[in-house]
């Protein structure tokens, strides 16, 4: 199915995007993937009514040293790196290799549609933290003239502001972990302000994309 995805381990990291645009129309306008010109694009890809699922790759050159004769030698070699993405409606998420996901971004952004990388700021993190049953774990960051620049709180934490090792005045959130009630039952969402979900939940599990928007409007507070 285009618009979910089976777990094969047990957790998954997103990158957000928000989305706007065709994109189908974006990728079939745009560069496919050929391991034959090494062109980086797109492959292995499906659509339906609003939404995207596919493959971004490109290929690595790297260097493998080697023993010859005695003398080390390096040897050129390539690989391919590749990111899995989804589009549906107004979000795209990609995951796998970071640095495919941020050509798949550039590339899918054309006169068709645009990706915009989105950043969780302070209040979608407080937010979706006041929303977990449990909260397991924050990350702040204090201004520069505190004595303590950074915290990073980890347990069963019921609110990170009753703790006295952040500048109530001005910090920010970096990341928040914790145990949320979804449609699919109780998952682990772990977000940063750098717009990443990862969410854990058990072997073989069907995530809805639907599930990840949702919580993406709970930081909104749209939900």
């Amino acid at each position: 199915m285009i618009n979910e995805i089976e777990l094969e381990s047990s957790r998954i990291s997103l990158q957000c995007f928000d989305f706007t645009g065709n994109a189908k129309e974006s990728i079939d306008n745009g560069i496919k993937f050929s391991i034959e010109s090494q062109e980086p694009g797109f492959h292995d890809c499906d659509f339906a009514e609003n939404s995207a699922r596919g493959y971004f790759s490109f290929v690595e050159p790297y260097e493998v040293e080697n023993i010859v004769d005695g003398m080390t030698a390096m040897e050129a070699k390539k690989r391919i790196k590749t990111a899995e993405f989804a589009q549906t409606g107004d979000f795209l998420f990609a995951w796998g290799n970071s640095g495919a996901i941020k050509l798949l971004a550039s590339y899918i952004s054309s006169e068709f549609a645009t990706a915009t990388k989105i950043e969780f700021e302070f209040n979608d993190l407080f937010n979706l933290q006041t929303r977990f049953e449990l909260c397991k774990s924050v990350k702040i960051k204090n201004p520069k003239e505190s004595k303590v620049k950074t915290v990073s709180l980890t347990g069963t934490l019921d609110h990170y502001a009753e703790f006295n090792v952040l500048d109530p005045r001005n910090h920010e959130l970096k990341a928040v972990s914790g145990i949320i009630n979804s449609s699919i039952g109780k998952i682990t969402v772990a977000a940063n302000n750098k717009g990443i979900i990862r969410i854990g939940t058990k072997k073989g599990c069907i995530l809805p994309f639907d599930v990840v928007i949702w919580l993406i409007k709970l930081m909104n507070e749209t939900a």
